[in-house]
C-alpha cells in the first residue's frame, strides 16, 4: 500500500473490512500532534446517529498497518466534507 491509497481530508466509505458500510475520514495532523487522526462513523450525516469512534496513528507506517489490518477496500469520494465526523 502506498500513501496515495490513503486519502487525507476526504470522506470515504468502508467497502470491505471492519465496519463495512460505515464512513471514514483521515486527517494528517503531523504538524500538530505528530500523527494521523482516523474518524469512523456509521452515518455522519444523521445527527441522531452517534455511532462511531476515532483512532490515532503515530506515523504513516502505523497508519498503513491500521488500514491493511482493518480496512481492505475504501471507496473515496471527491468531496472533502468533514461534517458529522468532528462533532
Amino acid at each position: 500500500m502506498n500513501k496515495n491509497i490513503i486519502k487525507f481530508n476526504t470522506r470515504g466509505r468502508i467497502v470491505s473490512g471492519e465496519n463495512s458500510g460505515w464512513f471514514i475520514y483521515v486527517v494528517d495532523d503531523v504538524k500538530n500532534s505528530g500523527g494521523y487522526f482516523i474518524f469512523i462513523a456509521q452515518d455522519p450525516d444523521d445527527p441522531e446517529n452517534e455511532l462511531g469512534y476515532d483512532d490515532w496513528a503515530a506515523d504513516f507506517e502505523e497508519l498503513e498497518r491500521y488500514f491493511i489490518y482493518n480496512y481492505k477496500v475504501i471507496e473515496w469520494f471527491d468531496n472533502h466534507d468533514s461534517s458529522g465526523f468532528m462533532k
